[in-house]
């Protein structure tokens, strides 16, 4: 099959090639989504594989632009936030079911745990909701709150509002508060242990125990906004604003640093070949798959735009159960990539796609729009035209 002419393989490296690669990794069990980036280690990974033909199947809308990925409540019930300060809440048939008004901008994707919705607002509120859609506790933070929320295995909650990371429970008490030199717009990730590790506007990357304390730090050449991914060896992979994809050790070490040429402001996908894909933006942006072991670049695909340093994709990519990847560009598509950079896909949009796609079953793809729209995907009843297919 020939491939794509937007695809450049094996161009630049970070490093040597080094030893041949490891073994595939295992795809997660398929569930549903019910927090930012699948998993508390921001992976992006699903259990569920996404649509060979992708055609549009319903759409929710919102009043106004969408950037926050969408979840699940147990019931499929899908809830997404949007800039009018409005959390939604939903069906895969278009349908809405409740409404919730958090009174300002929602960039956050909601936390969804066993008895509750967590979800910040920019009215520099932590609010946590029933299933249902009312308001429990409304936590008041020292700045706008986001950063999506994470959680760990012990129950313990943690985001960002302004320059401090949080600590709460399940009732929204504050366990500690730990301030940093910057604004925090990178949302935390968590070790197998419960240590956070985020990124700051001070250009640095961040490890913080369970107790508040800062394990360790790591200098960048930029602002750090990009969530940090966490593979499963503990090593942590991250883009900043320098124009670089670091992969860390555990103890905060440079195992690797890749030049990419622009703003990394997104969340890396770890692929389940040991493979990291990350967006970045101009002059030249587009989407990268790296070798997580190396950093050598393996494929690029190029975006189409302006040559401009503020041009570039937001969105993070999401892995399914088979390796494909998907991932919301700036020129108004949601990209579907074989694991080797063949684009499988590519499904035109109303608007930017700045919003990690999610699936919510097996070839059941969901993603928000600039335009307002949360978008449903599936494979086509009969007709399979309404996507450009390659």
């Amino acid at each position: 099959m020939p491939r794509d002419a937007g695809v450049e393989v094996g161009v630049e490296a970070g490093v040597d090639a080094g030893p041949p690669p490891r073994p595939r990794e295992a795809a997660p069990a398929a569930a549903l989504p019910g927090r930012f980036r699948l998993d508390r280690r921001h992976t992006g990974r699903s259990g569920y594989v996404l649509p060979r033909v992708p055609t549009e199947r319903a759409v929710l809308r919102a009043g106004h632009r969408i950037s926050a990925q969408a979840v699940a409540l147990d019931d499929a019930t899908l809830l997404f936030g949007a800039h009018d300060g409005v959390l939604y809440a939903g069906d895969l048939s278009g349908a809405l079911r409740w409404r919730a008004n958090l009174v300002d901008r929602i960039y956050t994707t909601p936390l969804v745990t066993e008895s509750a919705v967590y979800v910040g607002s920019d009215a520099d509120r932590m609010v946590s909701l029933t299933p249902r859609g009312h308001i429990s506790v409304a936590l008041g933070t020292d700045d706008d709150a986001d950063t999506s929320a994470n959680r760990s295995d012990d129950g313990a909650i943690y985001f960002t509002a302004g320059r401090t990371l949080y600590r709460v429970d399940a009732d929204m008490t504050v366990r500690w508060r730990t301030v940093f030199g910057g604004k925090l717009y990178s949302a935390p990730a968590l070790f197998d242990d419960g240590t956070v590790v985020l990124g700051c506007q001070d250009d640095h990357i961040y490890a913080v125990n369970p107790d508040g304390r800062i394990r360790w730090q790591f200098s960048t050449g930029g602002d750090v906004d990009a969530t940090p991914a966490v593979g499963a060896d503990g090593t942590v992979y991250v883009g900043s604003d320098d124009g670089a994809l670091y992969a860390l050790t555990p103890d905060g070490a440079l195992r690797w640093r890749t030049p990419l040429g622009g703003y990394i402001r997104a969340g890396a996908g770890l692929s389940l070949d040991h493979g990291v894909v990350v967006g970045t933006y101009g002059p030249r942006p587009g989407v990268v798959m790296l070798d997580a072991d190396t950093g050598a670049i393996r494929w690029r695909h190029s975006i189409a735009g302006p040559p401009s340093a503020d041009y570039g994709v937001l969105s993070a990519p999401l892995i399914d159960a088979e390796g494909a990847i998907a991932i919301g560009t700036p020129d108004d598509s949601v990209l579907i990539f074989e694991e080797d950079g063949r684009l499988r896909a590519r499904i035109a949009v109303p608007g930017d796609v700045d919003a990690p796609p999610v699936l919510m079953g097996d070839a059941t793809l969901v993603v928000g729009c600039d335009d307002g729209a949360m978008r449903v995907f599936g494979e086509p009843p009969v007709d399979p035209h309404s996507v450009v297919v390659h």
